[in-house]
């Protein structure tokens, strides 16, 4: 396997948000109707915001590339404060997708270890995030990386309000 996770650039901005909107869309598509759907990656997935996105102070995107082919990406936030944590010195995984055709090659674990050596050697004290109460697939993952629930919060998909569960693992 030939798997580089590389920081993305500004110029392939573009690409990360065809990566988005591919990876959200085939995650997602089934439990959604279209109109949220369209509307979320009309908002969300388009070129103009993964490059006010990238813009942001303490944002970080990295890509996976499986032989010289993007099949997934990472977003974090660095030094993220969130009230429950007493200000814990803390990183959240924003978005980690890998394309459905990619996930038997355990990319996503890898993106998962690039983040958590990211907080670690950021002496970072917690690393967070937040996943869909539906998505069991994702949430044994996360619980197989040692991420345990404290709290939800809602992510609104189109018009849509959908619970998400909220994790964080100890560094």
């Amino acid at each position: 396997m030939s798997l580089i996770i590389r920081e993305v650039l500004f110029s392939e901005c573009n690409i990360l948000a065809d990566i988005s909107r591919s990876t959200f869309f085939e995650t997602f598509v089934e439990y959604n109707t279209s109109e949220d759907m369209d509307q979320y990656l009309a908002e969300h997935c388009v070129t103009s915001k993964i490059e006010a996105e990238m813009m942001e102070e303490n944002t970080l995107f990295f890509f996976a590339e499986y032989n010289k082919e993007i099949i997934g990406f990472v977003k974090l936030k660095l030094n993220k404060v969130l009230e429950k944590f007493s200000n814990a010195k803390s990183i959240e995984i924003e978005r980690l997708y890998v394309s459905q055709t990619h996930h038997s090659l355990k990319i996503g674990a890898s993106l998962m270890a690039h983040c958590i050596d990211i907080a670690q050697k950021g002496d970072y004290e917690i690393i967070f995030l937040a996943v869909w109460e539906h998505n069991h697939k994702a949430i044994k993952f996360y619980e197989k990386w040692g991420y345990v629930p404290f709290g939800s919060h809602i992510f609104l998909l189109g018009t849509d309000k959908q619970n998400d569960i909220l994790m964080k693992r100890d560094l």
